[in-house]
Parts: C-alpha cells; sequence; structure tokens
C-alpha cells in the first residue's frame, strides 16, 4: 500500500497559542498510531488490477457534465410530494421520478450527470454499515421534537420522510439504480457527488433538538417566540415543511461532532480496518471544537457545519466516501467543496488551510484508488481564487500531487463567466470544467427605491422577485469563453431543472421552457464561436453573496458588483471583462446596459433616476461611448422562443427607469481582457440620489452565423 496518509498533518496558528486549549488536550490523549496511521491498516479485498496487469483504464471524461443536486430530483417530478400507500405503488413513483430526473441530459445530448448523495452528514445511499436507516430513526426519536407522544395541532404526524428518504424506507437504492440506468438515447457517464460539507437546514439542529413538535408549532402560531428566520414564516405549515428536510440534514454523527459524545451503538463502526471510537470522538471533539457555528438568530439558528482542522472530521468524511466506492465502483468520484464557504475558524491561516486540504486530497486519492485504481476523481470547487484558498484549495497543488483527474470551476451562487483558472489547462494533469448555472439572477422590487412601482405594474411589468433564467446566448458565450480562451475539458450546468421550474407572468404561473439550444451548445464549441453573445460581470446582488467568506455581503469585496456612488466620483470604477471574439469577429453594433437602483428608503422618483442616467458615462479600453437612442432595445434571442422573451422582459429591473443603454462598437472591444471605466458626471447643479450600479451587461452579435447555437437541434 502506499505510504499512509497522516491525518493530524496541519498547523494551527490556535493550538500553538494556548496549550491548554480543548485541541492540545485532544490531541495529547490520543494514541499516537491514531494520529499518524489512519490510513496504514486501511485494507479492502484485492481488486482486479492487483492481479491483472491488463486492468481497465479510466474512463474517458466527459465534454458536458450536468450537476443536478437533489432539489430538481425533489420537486420538479415531485413536486414536493412525499409517495404514500402500499411499498409497490411508492418505489414505482419513486423511480419514475428518479429516470424523469435525467431528461433533461437525454434531450440535449448531454454526456455525463451527477447525483447528489449526501446531504450535510446525512447519506442517501442503501448499503451503509456506517450509518444505517435504522441508525438514524433511532436518533430522530431521541430529540426532544419527537419524544412528546401527545398529538401536535392539526394532526400533524410524526417524522414527515421526505422522497429521497421514503424511497430508502421503500428498499429502493437511489444511488444503485442511478448508477446502473444507462442512456434513454445517449450513453451517459454517472458521476457520484459528494457534498464534503454542507450547511443545508443545518440552521434548524438547535430548534429541532430542543423542542417537542407541539412546542414548536405553538411558538411559530404566536410569533411570541424568537423564531429562526431561516424558516421565512411562522406558521405550522412551516416547521413541518422544514422538519423533512432537517431530518435529512443533521444525523447522529453531526451531534457527535458538535457534543464530543458518540451513540455507543455507532462505536467503532468501521471501513475496511478504518474505524472511527467513541473515545477518538470524545478526545477530539469537547467544547464544540469540531463544528463551525455561525450566523446566531437569538442564539437559536446558527448555521452548523464541520470543522475540517479536526482529524476525527476528515476520518469520517473518509469514511463515507470510501464506502461509496466500495459499495457502488463508480467510474467517476466527485468531491463537491463549493456548498458552504467555511471549513475552518478563523484564525487558521490560508496557508494551513492549503497544507491541512493538500494532505487529506492526497490521502484521498490513495484510499480510493486502491478500492477502484480506475476511478476518476473530479473536485468541484469556487470559481475565484480567493474563495479557494478560503477553504483550503491551492490548485497548483493538486495539479503538482495528481490528487484529482479534473475540476470543476464552480458559480458562487448563481452565474459567473469570469472565471479565475489560476492553471492553464492545455498544460496541466488537471482538467477543467466551466460551470453554469441556467440562471442568472433573483431581484425583489425591495432593492430599489422608486415611486412608480404601482405604474411599472400596470404597464405589464412583474414585480416578482423570480429567477432569470440564463438565455441562450449567455450559455453560448460561456462556452466559447471557456473553449477559445482557457481550453477547457469541457462545460458544467448546474441545478438547471429546479432552478428554472416555474416562473410568473401576470398572474399566471407556468413551467418555464428550457432553453435547449444553449444547453445542447454547451458540447458544440463550433456552433458557440458563431452565436451572439452576452456578457455580464457577476454581482452580490445576484444572490452571489454564499461565495464570499465574509460575516456580510455588504462589507465584502469579493464581488465585480455592486458599485456604489461614491466609487464614481473622480477618476471613477474600472472593471475588467474577458471577452472572446466569434468566428468571424464581432458585427459592428452592439449594447452596454447599466442597470443602477437608488437604495431603498430615498424616496426615489422618475426625474431621480433620469438624473442618474444622464450623470452616469462609461469608457471601454479608453473609448468614450454614446448613449443609445431613447426606444433602444436589447434585441430578443430566438433561440429561447417567445414565451421566454416576453419574460425576460417582463422582469421589472427591466424597464428604461433602471437602465442606461450604450452603443458599443466592434472596433473598441478587445479579444481577451477589457477595461470598462464608468464614472459620474460632476456638472454643477446635477443632484443625483444615494445608488449603486447593480448591473452590467453587454449584447453583441456574431457574423457568419451559419453553425450557431440556434441551429443546433435538441
Amino acid at each position: 500500500m502506499s505510504a499512509a496518509y497522516d491525518f493530524s498533518s496541519g498547523s494551527n496558528s490556535r493550538t500553538r497559542a494556548n496549550k491548554n486549549h480543548p485541541w492540545q488536550r485532544r490531541l495529547r490523549l490520543m494514541p499516537a498510531a491514531c494520529c499518524c496511521t489512519l490510513l496504514a491498516s486501511l485494507t479492502f479485498a484485492p481488486t482486479s488490477a492487483d492481479a491483472d496487469t491488463t486492468a481497465p483504464q479510466p474512463v474517458a471524461l466527459p465534454r458536458v457534465i450536468l450537476n443536478n443536486d437533489n432539489t430538481g430530483w425533489d420537486f420538479v417530478y415531485l413536486r414536493g410530494r412525499t409517495p404514500n400507500g402500499p411499498v409497490a405503488n411508492r418505489i414505482r413513483t419513486l423511480r419514475e421520478a428518479s429516470s424523469q430526473y435525467e431528461t433533461l441530459g437525454e434531450v440535449n445530448a448531454v454526456d455525463a450527470q451527477s447525483m447528489a448523495v449526501n446531504i450535510s452528514t446525512s447519506q442517501f445511499w442503501a448499503k451503509s454499515s456506517l450509518y444505517t436507516l435504522e441508525d438514524h430513526y433511532r436518533f430522530l426519536r431521541s430529540l426532544a421534537y419527537y419524544r412528546d407522544p401527545s398529538p401536535a395541532p392539526d394532526g400533524y404526524p410524526g417524522l414527515v420522510a421526505g422522497p429521497m428518504r421514503s424511497y430508502l424506507e421503500a428498499g429502493g437504492d437511489p444511488v444503485a439504480d442511478f448508477i446502473s440506468r444507462p442512456g434513454k438515447s445517449v450513453a451517459q457517464q454517472k458521476i457520484l457527488s459528494f457534498r464534503l460539507n454542507d450547511h443545508h437546514y443545518n440552521w434548524n439542529y438547535d430548534l429541532y433538538r430542543s423542542r417537542t413538535k407541539k412546542d414548536l408549532i405553538a411558538a411559530a402560531l404566536t410569533g411570541r417566540d424568537p423564531f429562526c428566520t431561516k424558516l421565512e414564516q411562522n406558521g405550522a405549515a412551516n416547521v413541518e415543511a422544514n422538519e423533512r428536510w432537517s431530518q435529512s440534514a443533521f444525523t447522529a454523527m453531526l451531534t457527535a461532532f458538535d457534543t464530543g459524545k458518540l451513540d455507543k451503538l455507532l462505536d467503532k463502526r468501521c471501513i475496511g480496518e478504518m474505524c472511527l471510537s467513541a473515545d477518538e470522538i470524545a478526545a477530539q471533539c469537547s467544547e464544540r471544537s469540531c463544528v463551525l457555528r455561525a450566523g446566531a438568530d437569538d442564539g437559536q439558528c446558527d448555521i452548523l457545519t464541520l470543522d475540517f482542522s479536526s482529524p476525527a472530521v476528515r476520518k469520517f468524511k473518509l469514511m463515507q466516501m470510501a464506502e461509496l466506492v466500495q459499495n457502488y465502483h463508480p467510474a467517476i468520484f466527485e468531491i463537491d467543496f463549493d456548498r458552504f464557504p467555511q471549513y475552518f475558524r478563523p484564525e487558521i491561516s490560508n496557508a494551513e488551510r492549503i497544507g491541512i486540504m493538500n494532505g487529506f486530497l492526497k490521502g484521498v486519492h490513495s484510499t480510493l484508488t486502491k478500492i477502484e485504481p480506475e476511478l476518476r476523481i473530479g473536485l468541484r470547487v469556487p470559481s475565484r481564487r480567493q474563495h479557494r484558498e478560503n477553504i483550503g484549495i491551492d490548485l497548483e497543488s493538486i495539479d503538482r500531487n495528481q490528487s484529482a483527474d479534473y475540476v470543476t470551476l464552480a458559480m458562487p451562487a448563481q452565474a459567473d463567466q469570469q472565471i479565475q483558472y489560476q492553471l492553464d489547462p492545455s498544460r496541466s494533469h488537471l482538467k477543467f470544467y466551466a460551470e453554469m448555472f441556467q440562471t442568472l439572477r433573483r431581484l425583489p422590487p425591495s432593492m430599489a427605491s422608486y415611486q412608480g412601482m404601482a405604474r411599472l405594474k400596470q404597464a405589464g411589468y412583474s414585480l416578482a422577485a423570480q429567477d432569470y433564467p440564463s438565455d441562450t446566448r449567455a450559455l453560448a458565450t460561456a462556452t466559447h469563453l471557456a473553449y477559445s480562451r482557457h481550453h477547457v475539458q469541457g462545460m458544467a450546468i448546474f441545478n438547471s431543472q429546479y432552478y428554472a421550474l416555474r416562473y410568473v407572468m401576470g398572474d399566471q404561473s407556468r413551467s418555464m421552457p428550457q432553453p435547449n439550444a444553449g444547453i445542447s451548445c454547451l458540447a458544440r464549441p463550433d456552433n458557440a464561436a458563431h452565436n451572439d453573445q452576452h456578457y455580464f460581470l457577476p454581482s452580490v446582488h445576484y444572490r452571489l453573496e454564499q461565495s464570499c467568506n465574509a460575516a456580510s455581503p455588504q462589507t465584502s469585496n469579493c464581488d465585480l458588483l455592486p458599485i456604489p456612488r461614491t466609487a464614481l466620483i473622480g477618476s471613477g470604477r474600472t472593471l475588467q471583462m474577458e471577452m472572446a471574439e466569434p468566428a468571424g469577429g464581432w458585427n459592428s453594433g452592439g449594447l452596454l446596459r447599466l442597470t443602477f437602483f437608488a437604495y431603498p428608503n430615498t424616496s426615489a422618483n422618475d426625474a431621480d433616476y433620469a438624473a442618474i442616467a444622464k450623470a452616469l458615462s462609461i469608457k471601454v479600453n479608453g473609448h468614450d461611448l454614446a448613449t443609445a437612442p431613447v426606444g433602444t432595445e436589447v434585441p430578443a434571442d430566438p433561440a429561447d422562443g417567445a414565451t421566454a422573451n416576453a419574460y425576460y422582459r417582463s422582469m421589472w429591473w427591466t424597464a428604461p427607469v433602471f437602465n442606461k443603454l450604450f452603443k458599443v462598437d466592434a472596433s473598441e472591444l478587445a479579444n481577451g481582457i477589457n477595461k470598462i471605466t464608468l464614472s459620474l458626471s460632476q456638472e454643477s447643479g446635477l443632484q443625483t440620489p444615494n445608488f449603486r450600479i447593480v448591473n452590467l451587461e453587454i449584447f453583441i452579435g456574431a457574423n457568419n452565423k451559419e453553425r450557431n447555437c440556434n441551429a443546433v437541434q435538441p
């Protein structure tokens, strides 16, 4: 076996400063063998590769990965329903939903699809000796929420299971079904995606373990008790809805890492010869030193995640991954780092974080490829270098160590075309995927102060804060930029079924058609190279703030936008936008759109917004841009269809009052980095309210569109 991996490696400035800190005490208590040689004793049955020099080779990496998580499976095809009735009927319903889950990839010739196999510390695979369904139910019934036998108000039943756990309860195995089901029309590679550190629904942890269901519903109904804001609104139905997800999120293992006390029935559970003991957790995890808590709401709604400074945490995660690979033999296994922006306490330096994660990933690679020698390992990591290093990811080290085969550079939360690659994918061992969300933004009217909102509604604009699915131009632009400028292996699209599920036009809620031409174009660089283009810069107002390892998005500088009024005075603010000229070149005319909002509570009227528009000026690569004529509109994209284009134009923030359009000539653009300078006129007497720039987009056509994305037939 390869050299053992030391889970206790990685320095910690906090422990050096205080010898009596729980970390120092726990490390003194740990046996030396446990600290230093956890993997040396990890053994598995011999694989065919051990005896056969003609072992199968690793599969070729795919061109396009459809990276959907279980919210799509749950909400899109089951509409949040939990099937009931006879077991056979439940399994049939759930298997049909699981099969439909892959429809989008089939329709668009996507050659790989991933499945999220866990959420937080909870597992969605049936064949587990580490943490079984019976273990989970024993844990749930130990909580105050389920201990009270008296009926809850309105007859709410206990243990409301979500679809994924219902599948397991009925004897199904969603992971086995996913792996074994071939594509109907396209041969698809199946990727198991493991969420390394996920916080989803862990904000309910303290509420659901400390209160009875009756008390929690009563608190929600009265509103007198401080209640978790993450539940969005108080009410019995909301308590039940969050109960279902909370049961999927926190487990006996999460409680053990939080309290330092592991259920005796879980003591010394093993994968191979690697075991996790109650004594080990007690020694390491006292005083909540194996978990991170953030975002407290009156002490009740802390977001709870695991602290990867802890050797026990890293060991448990490796055991989960090893069990998956041992039981299901995937060809490709992905480790998803992009589920929470915090893995370490603030006092741990980035250098220390990188050291810990480098050692961890080398150990993961050694262990998993020992089980499955031809396994391909991928990492889904933040697209921006700062965010990667905050969680201990250094691509140069990973590439040098060859501890992964590919990296998906993931969007912060919605969409970002301006990815920071750090390495040249054409020269490195690592192959790269550029990820796009199908959804660009969600802007509620509360973000702007405008006295004429009622008139906008009368004019046909929707005031709903709804997701804006990406148009074909934006997907094609990201594709061309990634392939032509950065030589990527392929593209990934995330959660498209879930985020483009519904839209509202007028008083009607309808299904949103998928931009099939755009998705199909991800695998066809030649078509994307001939397509009209839509560039945009990411903004914290497009829900990108979760990518920032900062206490508040208002104090973070990790996103390019918004830009406050004060930053535009004087020399202005210069931004960079990378662009890739299409095959045949840009056509002569394009548009740049700036979107601006007055800050709430400023009572801005039409005259105020007109003053903002008049005062704004912009340069691209030193060229002053002229204002577009009144009445100019961003051209519709025929690939999206009439319904989608009508929807795009109905969103309140696209109204002319919030936007200024500038003319862009192709001669002013660079094939590469473009410098865009925004400034505010200091003309005497011109007064503007306090505002910020929240959006910057460029729309420009392509010459020679014979093979563009419109020509791609799904």
